[in-house]
């Protein structure tokens, strides 16, 4: 790595949005780690409810 991008990354990773997650967690998102079968089951409960959400709002399928 060279010396203008360590110092790159040593002044981003001072920035205290950094430190909390970034601009993510100030809008109320948390990384949190999930098994496959978790991201699997959320990916369907997700594909259900915007699917019901697409569909009373009449938007055409692509």
């Amino acid at each position: 790595m060279a010396a203008r991008d360590l110092h790159g990354f040593v002044a981003e990773r001072a920035d205290p949005r950094a430190r909390r997650g970034g601009e993510l967690l100030e809008l109320g998102i948390e990384a949190k780690a999930s098994t496959p079968a978790e991201i699997a089951g959320r990916l369907n409960d997700d594909i259900k409810k915007w699917g019901a959400v697409i569909e009373a709002a009449n938007i055409p399928k692509q």
